[in-house]
């Protein structure tokens, strides 16, 4: 993958993340409690942010094809739920 035809592409994907986490920050706040990803596939947020992720319930929803073969990582705060095909 070039770095250089991706570049927009990249900056999109960190911007949205950044987005919706600044986001849910703000709502946890206010005192949401449950997180859903729709379309989890290979979402990290649980992973890369712990100490936050733990203050929220999340639930993770994909089909069987975007989920990772092999065991993940899962925190213990955190349901996967995979639908049938």
């Amino acid at each position: 993958m070039d770095p250089d035809t991706t570049r927009g592409f990249r900056a999109a994907v960190v911007a949205r993340a950044r987005f919706i986490e600044d986001l849910i920050a703000e709502q946890a706040d206010r005192g949401v409690t449950q997180y859903v990803t729709l379309g989890a596939g290979l979402d990290t947020f649980a992973q890369r942010e712990p100490e936050f992720a733990s203050r929220l319930q999340l639930f993770e929803v994909d089909q069987p094809g975007p989920q990772p073969t092999g065991p993940r990582p899962t925190p213990p705060h955190t349901t996967t739920w995979t639908a049938a095909p």
